[in-house]
């Protein structure tokens, strides 16, 4: 666990991913808000959710179109808002209660692990996830991770009146 910096993970996979996107007609665009505060968490578990849910709204627009990844952070709350939307086929209504359990799947291949682990990784990162989506409109995840709190170092005043009697 260490303290994460969004933006530049964000970054790094768009870096990535970007010669896939434009094979793939996916046109990405990133906002993240600027100073973004930290998170603490494992970098690549953090990677590894984000680079599913880019694979997954990829698949799900077999001719392209628009994928963005909003991260914005309001200082009055203690998380960053963490947003990804696609238009792509969506998912239907009758399964989209069902997305985060282990071993379910609409797709012809996969296993239906990645949105388990998904909502696994950010679970342990205190955070929390949720999903809306329409038939062929699109699909959104929004995501909550709580910021890093600053460690405040307490230190005692020494006691004076002990080092004057013992001196």
């Amino acid at each position: 666990m260490e303290a994460v910096v969004l933006s530049d993970l964000f970054r790094s996979i768009e870096e990535e991913y970007s010669e896939m996107m434009i094979r793939h007609h996916i046109r990405f665009h990133g906002v993240v808000s600027p100073h973004l505060p930290l998170v603490y968490g494992d970098k690549e578990q953090l990677r590894e959710l984000f680079v599913n849910f880019i694979q997954n709204s990829m698949q799900s627009m077999p001719k392209g179109g628009p994928l963005l990844i909003r991260a914005v952070h309001e200082p009055e709350k203690e998380d960053i808002e963490i947003s990804i939307l696609d238009r792509g086929a969506g998912i239907p209504k009758s399964v989209l209660g069902r997305v985060f359990e282990p071993f379910f799947t609409t797709k012809s291949t996969g296993m239906g692990l990645g949105l388990a682990i998904a909502k696994k990784i950010i679970v342990e990162h205190g955070g929390q996830i949720s999903v809306a989506s329409e038939e062929g409109q699109g699909t959104i995840f929004t995501l909550r991770l709580p910021v890093m709190k600053s460690k405040r170092i307490s230190i005692e005043a020494p006691d004076l009146k002990a080092a004057v009697s013992a001196g």
